[in-house]
């Protein structure tokens, strides 16, 4: 997971921030914010800079719609990691019968 620095740039004459990732991302989620911290991923674009042979990918994004006097936030993290992070054990009554999938 990492914050890296925004570059702004311009393509095709209209103003765009750019970030690259330095860490190595099997699945990697790019998320953009403003100033005001929200969600502006709806403009952005990814491609992959390199590729190892486990699958996993270093990045760059590109945010379009930007405002030069903006400032943006670039969020990367892996998808893989986030699932993991996120499981939830539950405890079922003893005796309890479920079908299959029903919790």
């Amino acid at each position: 997971e990492e914050e890296p620095p925004v570059v702004m740039d311009t393509e095709d004459d209209a103003a765009v921030a750019r970030c690259h990732s330095a860490g190595w991302y099997k699945v990697p989620i790019v998320t953009w914010y403003n100033r005001r911290e929200e969600e502006i991923s709806e403009n952005a674009t990814i491609m992959v800079l390199e590729e190892k042979e486990d699958g996993s990918h270093r990045i760059s994004s590109t945010l379009s719609g930007v405002k030069s006097h903006e400032i943006y936030h670039c969020h990367i993290r892996d998808a893989k990691k986030a699932r993991r992070a996120r499981t939830v054990h539950r405890k079922l009554k003893k005796g309890a019968l479920r079908d299959h999938g029903e919790f």
